[in-house]
């Protein structure tokens, strides 16, 4: 059989869409749950999850009816760590049950992820020594970084050392991350360019420089990365000559003051990174 044109796809997805429109806001929800793994079709699970994320809140209650759903409970709670506060916060019990149980779900990692959204980071700390949880708890946290520095502190101060392990790979230069920091978060920032931890100094070093944070901020990065640049640890100088690179031709010039001097960094790594950013520098 010929598969449907593109055209014929669009019609359908819109049929579907108009119908799914015509039904009260629960069964809507529950239709759309229903879609969870599918990938065919006039609606896929992925198109399912954006379309849960327009409802918001009233979609919540299907979510949390699907969070224990063998296969795909995890789309439940991914959708869940994506709508966040204020939308999913009817949903914390749920995700809360499904996080401590002792069996790792299809949905565990999504709901600690969500958890973390929505603020509960001294839980998910304190998670992270149970069996099975480390990494995941881990990677929790760090979706929330920097908010999340003082429970990954914690975790890398009084940790066992499993955990410790699994908070420093969460935590290694250049992982990716589903969440933008929060735009207010810039001082948790500054704070974690301080730790003691050569990790978090590290990641703070990154965040720095991000676009999410407001362009007034730069100006209180600026003397930050300078003196990471000098860190003890090779691996902090290398994360600040990236860092340094992103700011911009505004900067520039004491931005590649510091930068040239790390090119000539005894390690490696850290000469190649600030290689790279004066190159990014020097563009016009």
């Amino acid at each position: 059989m010929k598969p449907p044109s593109r055209a014929e796809r669009a019609l359908a997805r819109d049929e579907e869409d108009a119908r799914l429109a015509s039904l009260p806001v629960g069964e809507r929800a529950r239709a759309l749950v229903g879609r969870f793994g599918a990938v065919n079709g006039p609606i896929t699970g992925a198109d399912a999850v954006q379309r849960l994320l327009v409802l918001g809140a009233a979609g919540v209650p299907a979510l949390v009816a699907h969070l224990r759903h063998p296969e795909t409970g995890w789309q439940a709670a991914y959708t869940l760590a994506f709508l966040g506060p204020p939308g999913a916060a009817a949903a914390t019990d749920a995700l809360r049950d499904v996080a401590c149980d002792d069996v790792v779900r299809s949905a565990t990692r999504w709901s600690l992820v969500a958890l973390a959204r929505l603020g509960c980071l001294d839980e998910l700390a304190a998670l992270g020594e149970r069996p099975n949880k480390g990494v995941l708890v881990a990677g929790a946290l760090t979706e929330m970084t920097p908010t999340s520095y003082p429970q990954l502190e914690r975790c890398l101060d009084r940790g066992s050392g499993a955990l410790v392990q699994a908070v420093l790979e969460a935590l290694r230069p250049g992982r990716g991350r589903f969440f933008d920091p929060a735009p207010t978060s810039f001082e948790a920032a500054l704070a974690g360019a301080r730790s003691e931890h050569a990790a978090l100094r590290c990641d703070a070093a990154m965040l720095l420089t991000l676009k999410t944070y407001p362009a007034a901020t730069r100006a209180r990065a600026l003397p930050e990365l300078a003196r990471l640049a000098v860190d003890r640890e090779a691996a902090v100088r290398g994360c600040a000559a990236v860092a340094l690179g992103r700011l911009g031709r505004r900067a520039a010039p004491r931005a590649l003051a510091l930068v040239d001097a790390l090119c000539e960094d005894p390690d490696e790594a850290v000469s190649a990174a600030a290689r790279y950013a004066r190159g990014r520098l020097a563009r016009p």
